[in-house]
């Protein structure tokens, strides 16, 4: 087992602290837009406002042409035999400039010499804000993402129509920071927040209801679907309280139960679930050292799957089987790796200059989808995991932050 030196783990620990702050952050915001786009709170129950003002400083979408690191001869439609294809969209920074904007990818990728997809890139947004952690709809019609002024202030909800091409609704709930979609509707979850606390809220974006899920806990982040759709988990804590814990939410008898209490829950940065909605996977510090952890919600067993002086960091469950993917930098630079629950291995699954960090499977658990950061670049790939080969979806003049994607059916 490799065993980093102290000043190697500094250097790591510097390293990882980025990671978090590029995938999320917050602290107060002041008023970009009018001020009439806030929810109103009636008792437990929160509806947005329907006058959704228009955004400032917002430009039509843009078509961009990606240039790929290395230059290949121009990719046609008939030049590609599709293996799979589907949209993605990321959170861009221009280099020397604080803001970040919204792009949508289209993308076929093939059986070609090359490790480039034919894609098309439209930028949807352009304020001089921070547009960020943008996440498709089941149905692939929506994305919601987040806005602020920059990146530590609190954000507001924006949404963009993908088939009418526009923000059709614009940044009218304030001070969230965190979103996700429902697996099973278009339901939206985010934590609001204010000086005495931040609630958990389900909104339905086709009835345009909203409401306040009943917690116990006065500060409450960072909640998401269980991939049933029934149960939502969350951390919680207390004024004075440096121990977070670990709850779920069953929506169906509007239960809260307390899954883990540990010091391990105050470094958890991202939760996955299992496909059969019964354990969640996620990475917890002791001593310093970063590992995965399973925890059953039923029986509340807690198991360690990785042990190693290393940072192993952002589990993601595969929606098929029982493989988690995570990055770690193990042997150097952050690599993806697996872990076959059944058979207890971890395998490495590819292996990049850079940082390949924030692993995200497809649907049908064929594809990972990642950001390999070099330098000042980071940029996005996707790994056919059968095949082990890596496809480009973006150049070195983009520096990604934040992504979410859909393969088509």
């Amino acid at each position: 087992m490799k065993t980093l030196s102290i000043n190697s783990k500094l250097i790591n620990l510097v390293f990882f602290s980025i990671l978090l702050i590029s995938n999320g952050c917050s602290s107060n915001s002041g008023d970009f837009y009018s001020n009439d786009r806030t929810g109103i709170i009636d008792g437990n129950k929160e509806s947005p406002t329907t006058n959704y003002p228009t955004p400032k400083n917002t430009k039509p979408p843009q078509v961009l042409k990606s240039t790929p690191s290395v230059e290949p001869s121009p990719i046609s439609t008939k030049d590609i035999e599709v293996l799979f294809s589907g949209v993605l969209v990321f959170s861009n920074s221009v280099k020397g400039e604080v803001n970040q904007d919204l792009y949508k990818i289209e993308f076929e990728c093939g059986h070609l010499n090359t490790s480039l997809c034919k894609t098309e890139i439209v930028q949807i947004t352009d304020t001089k804000g921070v547009e960020w952690r943008g996440v498709i709809s089941p149905d692939g019609l929506i994305i919601a993402y987040l806005y602020s002024h920059d990146p530590f202030s609190r954000s507001d909800i924006g949404l963009y129509n993908l088939q009418k091409e526009s923000n059709e609704y614009e940044y009218f709930v304030q001070d969230i920071r965190d979103i996700a979609w429902n697996p099973k509707s278009n339901s939206l979850i985010y934590t609001k927040e204010s000086s005495s606390g931040s609630k958990i809220i389900i909104w339905d974006i086709t009835s345009n209801h909203s409401e306040q899920i009943q917690t116990n806990s006065i500060w409450n982040e960072k909640p998401i679907w269980s991939p049933d759709g029934e149960v939502i988990a969350y951390f919680a804590s207390d004024i004075g309280d440096y121990i977070k814990k670990i709850r779920i939410f069953t929506i169906n008898d509007g239960v809260e139960k307390e899954v883990l209490q540990h010091t391990i829950a105050n470094s958890v940065n991202r939760i996955s679930w299992s496909n059969d909605s019964k354990k969640i996977v996620f990475t917890g510090i002791i001593n310093g050292n970063h590992d995965i952890y399973i925890l059953n919600i039923e029986t509340n067993e807690l198991t360690k799957i990785t042990e190693s002086s290393a940072f192993d960091t952002s589990p993601q469950w595969s929606p098929i089987d029982n493989v988690i993917v995570f990055s770690s930098n193990r042997n150097g630079d952050y690599d993806l790796f697996i872990y076959d629950i059944e058979l207890g291995e971890t395998i490495q699954i590819n292996e990049n200059i850079g940082q390949d960090i924030f692993p995200q499977w497809t649907k049908d658990g064929k594809y990972i989808f990642f950001i390999n950061r070099s330098g000042d670049n980071s940029i996005l790939k996707v790994l056919d995991l059968g095949k082990r080969k890596e496809y480009y979806l973006t150049a070195n003049s983009f520096n990604v932050f934040s992504f979410d994607a859909q393969i088509s059916e």
